[in-house]
């Protein structure tokens, strides 16, 4: 993951993507998963009356990309986020707290890595709050691990032993640069 890249979407009318349809640019389309679904989830995470939505698209330039909407301030720079998520299998679900939860499986399968991110009205963006990883390791487990942090609190625990770290706010706008530095929390 060591690009940013950020697109412009076109606004169309439609329900494609829920109450509003956003046009995918040339080159990428929208991902469907093994049984002809599109890989999304549409909810009002900013709360101001209008569906926003979470995507997973692809491309034969970028691979595998989570894109994410806020229809809000469509219009304005800023209001969509895309970067890199080449995984084997991705869900994407929105808890009763209107967290978003992003589940993939990369590699063969064997590593697991979920980002959890919330609306943060001071912060206009999707804030992650947390970032959970865990690696079965190879046939005898070697190298096997399981990492969760807590971005509001600092906490992490990895292999069941906890420790406090300080880790910088982080939006989408600037996701891409710190996911391959938490997934390297290790004590």
């Amino acid at each position: 993951m060591n690009y940013l890249v950020q697109l412009v979407f076109i606004v169309s009318t439609g329900m494609l993507l829920g109450q509003r349809s956003y046009d995918i640019p040339s080159g990428f389309s929208l991902h469907m998963d093994y049984d002809g679904n599109l890989v999304k989830v549409d909810r009002d995470f900013d709360r101001d009356g209008t569906t926003d939505v979470a995507i997973l698209c692809e491309s034969e330039e970028y691979g595998m990309s989570m894109v994410v909407i806020l229809s809000r301030n469509y219009d304005k720079k800023g209001s969509y986020y895309y970067f890199p998520w080449d995984a084997v299998s991705t869900e994407i679900s929105v808890t009763s707290k209107n967290v978003l939860v992003i589940s993939s499986i990369f590699g063969t399968g064997r590593h697991e890595i979920i980002l959890k991110l919330r609306y943060s009205q001071e912060l206009d963006n999707m804030r992650l709050i947390g970032y959970d990883a865990s690696n079965l390791g190879n046939y005898d487990h070697e190298g096997a691990y399981s990492l969760s942090i807590n971005l509001l609190t600092g906490d992490c625990i990895y292999d069941g032993r906890k420790e406090a770290y300080s880790i910088p706010v982080i939006t989408l706008s600037d996701i891409e640069l710190h996911l391959d530095g938490l997934g390297e929390i290790e004590f």
